[in-house]
């Protein structure tokens, strides 16, 4: 048989060259070299081959090859390196074979643009707090596998660790990447069904897109990770491409982040309170306790700004702590100056409802500050309140065995279910100031708050609408029944001695709902 004969085709010229180095170099010349070698079978073997000129030795009169059989070794370590550059549980590549695959693409000459998909799942802890680790594994294989078949075969999906994952598009310029990312949300968009409950995944992409020879690859990574934060924080489940202005805006909401961590380190936020009234006798009945910050160079910062930034920062807890303890504090003040059964009412957060001490925490604020439990109200989101509903439903028990209210706040902006609804322990519901806008707007505005009025009355719940700011929304609520209200047209968020001015001047008399009895 003929040495070509016994080559693998692809390591033939390899093998080639080390045999012509040792035929033609005389006595004792010797060679190395690997490469794949037919087995009688016709199974390709890896092979290390040592080549030996024995021409000159009357023993041998040739060249002596000796062969050692290396398929296990290679094979181990081919397995090593696909391990190094792939994700052990997708089965994906890794950032750094992601890594590799760019820089090729930025050695290749081309003046072809590329683009980069930077995805993080949405509320990925959710699925591992409420289901186990174990089945937060099975979501993220299932959706590695929806973003691979969103993507053409060329294309690199890695697992960067976590939730995130990236996708690199070459070729690719923003048009057709931003067709990909749309894509990718859709095919997301069916539910995960996880030990028999319907799960429904999303995903926040950002998009940067550029000449891999213009831009290094590692900032095209980051300016994509920096649009999923701006895609992220604006509601999820969507996509946005980079724009330079966005480091800006991350450079100012780091300093705005700094500032407020200062904020609170100093407890220079402050609380103020607007009033509820009770619409068949027009008088202040209660309050609802809200942060402010007024910060030193920029102003009142409002709270759809600091309050996110603050559950970013993991500070919304220690802010709603100080909150309580301040309304409690204010609210038995109210009882030492005569101004008895007025409900003090105070947002938590779903970060609030994770802590394990937080029944302890409310009791040891209200045995310290010796308001009265009956009087206080805690106020939760609808989502919040609908998302606890399973494993936080021990902790609203607690609740209300400990003598609180609880209300649902902002009612209808989330996806309630009357089924569970029912079985939660609130005592009120709160109409979103979008639906009670709607009601001077369009008619089925006004037939969703019916709704809602009719709904939460059937629930045994008190109904207290928001956002109430005109006379004709005063007169409609009333004659549908709803028994509280809060609004400009009664009285803006004020400092507690301004409220306290308020409720001593008009404790006996019906308030007027007209704006100026605030200022």
């Amino acid at each position: 048989m003929t040495f070509d004969g016994l080559v693998h085709p692809d390591d033939l010229d390899r093998a080639t060259k080390a045999w012509g180095r040792v035929a033609t170099g005389g006595g004792g010349t010797a060679s190395e070299v690997e490469a794949r070698l037919r087995r009688r079978d016709g199974e390709w073997r890896h092979v290390w081959v040592r080549l030996t000129n024995r021409a000159d030795d009357p023993a041998v009169g040739g060249i002596v090859v000796n062969v050692t059989d290396v398929t296990d070794r290679h094979e181990f370590e081919k397995k090593l390196t696909h391990q190094s550059l792939h994700d052990a549980l997708t089965g994906l590549p890794n950032r750094d074979f992601l890594r590799h695959r760019m820089e090729r693409a930025a050695a290749a000459a081309s003046d072809d643009e590329h683009s980069v998909l930077f995805l993080d799942c949405d509320d990925f802890k959710r699925v591992n707090d409420t289901f186990g680790h174990a089945a937060g594994d099975r979501y993220l294989v299932e959706v590695s596998g929806r973003v691979v078949a969103s993507v053409r075969p060329e294309d690199t999906v890695a697992r960067l660790g976590g939730d995130e994952f990236a996708i690199l598009l070459e070729s690719t310029g923003v048009e057709g990447a931003a067709i990909a990312a749309q894509r990718i949300v859709g095919a997301l968009c069916p539910p995960i069904i996880i030990e028999g409950k319907a799960v429904h995944p999303s995903a926040s992409i950002g998009l940067a897109s550029g000449r891999l020879d213009a831009v290094h690859p590692e900032t095209l990574l980051a300016d994509a990770d920096l649009a999923m934060y701006f895609a992220k924080r604006a509601g999820k489940g969507g996509y946005r491409v980079f724009a330079d202005e966005m480091r800006t805006q991350l450079v100012d909401r780091l300093e705005l982040g700094e500032d407020l961590r200062q904020a609170v380190e100093s407890a220079a936020l402050e609380v103020e309170y607007q009033p509820i009234v009770d619409l068949p006798t027009g008088r202040i009945v209660g309050a609802e306790a809200l942060a402010r910050w007024h910060h030193a160079s920029r102003g009142w910062v409002g709270p759809d700004i600091f309050i996110p930034l603050a559950e970013e920062l993991g500070l919304v807890e220690r802010i709603d702590q100080c909150v309580l303890r301040e309304a409690c504090t204010v609210g038995r003040s109210w009882i030492d100056d005569g101004l008895h059964d007025l409900r003090m009412a105070v947002n938590l957060s779903g970060r609030d409802l994770d802590q394990p001490d937080l029944v302890a925490q409310i009791a040891r604020v209200l045995h310290e500050t010796t308001f009265p439990a009956g009087l206080l109200e805690i106020e939760l989101t609808e989502g919040v309140a609908i998302n606890k509903s399973g494993g936080g439903q021990d902790i609203l028990d607690a609740l209300k065995s400990l003598g609180v209210h609880l209300s649902i706040d902002d009612f209808g902006t989330g996806y309630s279910a009357l089924s569970r609804l029912r079985s939660l322990p609130f005592d009120r519901l709160k109409v979103d100031k979008a639906f009670v806008d709607d009601i001077d707007r369009v008619h089925r505005g006004a037939m969703l708050v019916d709704t809602i009025i009719d709904m939460a009355h059937v629930l045994g719940l008190d109904v207290v609408a928001e956002g109430v700011e005109t006379t004709s929304q005063l007169d409609y609520l009333k004659e549908r029944g709803c028994q509280f209200a809060q609004g400009y047209l009664f009285g803006r968020p004020m400092a507690a001695a301004a409220l306290t001015t308020l409720l001593k001047r008009q404790r006996l008399a019906v308030l007027a709902p007209v704006g100026h009895l605030a200022s």
